[in-house]
């Protein structure tokens, strides 16, 4: 299917909210949908990544939609990340243009926590969600409006959530404030 049809469906399922999979085999259809998940999201949106890869997060149309939906800061966004990131480093668009968002948090989970499952996901407003089942892989299934598995994935992310350590360009830059004698 070309890459325009497939976001034509995407936005099509994503408007119903009717719960309705799709499959997402590419970085390209993730980030169609990581995109029209942004677009559509009306409270939170909750990642579980490895380091959230630039590849999928970090495309104009992705951040674009992502500062959208920050705009309200009425909004959360919240990830959980396997791997150590620099929020401040410049090489993930995505991080560097939210690292200094008040309702953008970000979480590395401890290695022994992140070495006992095999997926990723993305879950939205407690009814919507990408699942990845094999976290080395961009294969994934898609749904807008599924809300018992998007709780699913949801409790399983608030488990996780408090076993991460905060990471924040905010908190890294004052950690290392010399303080006067």
């Amino acid at each position: 299917m070309p890459l325009e049809n497939y976001r034509e469906k995407v936005e099509r399922l994503a408007r119903e909210r009717k719960g309705k999979p799709i499959y997402n085999a590419s970085v390209d259809h993730a980030s169609i949908i990581i995109e029209r998940m942004f677009a559509h999201a009306r409270e939170n949106v909750s990642i579980l990544s490895g380091k959230l890869n630039a590849r999928a997060y970090g495309r104009d149309e992705v951040v674009e939609e992502a500062t959208l939906f920050l705009s309200d800061p009425e909004h959360r966004l919240c990830i959980l990340v396997e791997e150590d990131v620099d929020l401040g480093d410049g090489k993930n668009p995505f991080f560097e243009a939210f690292k200094n968002h008040n309702n953008v948090s970000v979480r590395r989970l401890p290695d022994h926590l992140h070495e006992s499952y095999d997926f990723h996901f993305l879950v939205m407003d407690g009814d919507s969600y990408r699942f990845e089942g094999d976290k080395n892989k961009h294969s994934a299934v898609a749904a807008f409006g599924d809300v018992d598995a998007a709780k699913n994935l949801e409790n399983i992310f608030e488990s996780l959530w408090d076993s991460g350590r905060e990471l924040s360009a905010r908190h890294q830059e004052s950690e290392y404030e010399v303080m006067p004698a």
